[in-house]
């Protein structure tokens, strides 16, 4: 999908510089245009396209697997901060982990409401 797009913008290109070049002499098809050889900056921009939809997946696969994890540490962090809410002597401490129980609470609720769980494959 990715390589048809491209050539399919590389062939765009070619049809329009010889269209600014040819201005009497119009092509019959686009499809005149398309496919190989290409030229080494059209090969580099093919290259480059792949490299970098290469990271995007693997990028993609790491953030899924690691969006399972959320599940059960939000949870967890929100009842970790509750508690030591409820057991802290000092005035800083209680600030803090007020700010850590609201952090947690906003967080699991983007979870639900935004369905994160849809992007994990489920």
């Amino acid at each position: 999908m990715l390589l048809k797009s491209l050539e399919h913008k590389i062939a765009i290109e070619r049809f329009e510089s010889h269209l600014a070049q040819h201005p009497h002499d119009p092509p019959r098809d686009i499809e005149e245009f398309s496919g190989p050889p290409y030229t080494n900056a059209e090969q580099a921009l093919i290259d480059s396209e792949i490299a970098r939809n290469t990271l995007e997946l693997e990028l993609r696969d790491w953030v899924t697997g690691m969006g399972l994890i959320q599940y059960i540490l939000g949870p967890v962090a929100l009842i970790l901060s509750l508690l030591l809410l409820w057991h802290s002597d000092t005035f800083v401490a209680r600030i803090a982990f007020v700010a850590c129980t609201v952090s947690n609470s906003i967080s699991i609720y983007l979870m639900i409401y935004r369905g994160y769980f849809e992007s994990l494959g489920w």
